[in-house]
């Protein structure tokens, strides 16, 4: 079932879905809530965001995931070891009652969390073990970490609770689009930047090289966002920055 919800001509990931992309190999709900809380613990998801399904897309505060959804799935973790009856019925009962307290009508943006997902799990800052206890290589940590957005649900009631809140009463069209924003947050950010670049009076394929000991354009245009909403979060601004330097879009004077 492909799980991709296209939300203002921009791709998105119910978080319910996210266990379910690599069949609960790297994010079970609680590292989910630990990833969106900006936990210390959660390397490489720093700045990452949920929005809720609605008008506004208001972003979900990393202190809810950190401080009202956490404690939750931790007591369910305690109260479901403490009455096991085996480590497999254990895991079963967490993953069937675990999802479900992920919101419902909250998701991540795909090209915010897809690359952050591969640089933890896939290029060596989350490396995983096998069951011999060696390191993974490159074949097996593809087959165990890589994202699948189409993944297997065969349980229709499975399906029902990862796409609660993006059905067509939500504004979820057959196509699985939600329109209502033209503008893309991306685009908006790289809009802002390049915007900011010529205000300040550079031309952005012709950027100045930065001297020894003193600040450059980069930190320059950062600091003239610290206000603008769509930065938010500690990464935002790189990735945007960088996203700009791949496309050509912004360049070094040669």
């Amino acid at each position: 079932m492909n799980v991709v919800v296209v939300i203002d001509g921009r791709e998105a990931v119910p978080v319910r879905a996210i266990p379910l992309l690599t069949n609960w190999e790297t994010m079970s709900p609680d590292r989910v809530a630990l990833a969106l809380s900006w936990d210390e613990d959660a390397i490489g998801f720093e700045g990452l965001q949920a929005l809720h399904l609605d008008a506004a897309r208001k972003v979900v505060p990393a202190t809810w995931w950190a401080n009202m959804l956490w404690p939750k799935l931790r007591a369910l973790s305690s109260e479901i070891k403490a009455h096991e009856v085996s480590i497999d019925a254990g895991r079963q009962l967490w993953r069937d009652k675990s999802l479900p307290l992920l919101p419902a009508g909250v998701f991540v943006w795909k090209d915010e969390f897809e690359p952050m997902h591969r640089s933890r799990y896939l290029l060596g800052r989350g490396r995983r073990v096998n069951k011999s206890g060696d390191a993974m290589d490159v074949d097996e940590l593809e087959r165990h970490a890589s994202l699948d957005f189409d993944p297997f649900i065969p349980d229709p009631e499975m399906q029902r609770l990862v796409m609660e809140g993006f059905e067509p009463s939500a504004g979820l069209n057959s196509h699985n689009k939600v329109s209502e924003k033209p503008l893309q947050r991306s685009a908006a950010q790289d809009a802002a930047i390049l915007a900011a670049i010529r205000d300040a009076g550079y031309d952005p394929v012709t950027l100045p090289v930065n001297e020894p000991g003193k600040p450059g354009v980069k930190a320059k245009i950062r600091k003239t966002m610290t206000a603008n909403t769509i930065f938010v979060g500690t990464k935002v601004f790189d990735r945007a920055w960088e996203r700009l330097r791949q496309r050509g879009d912004i360049a070094d004077r040669a």
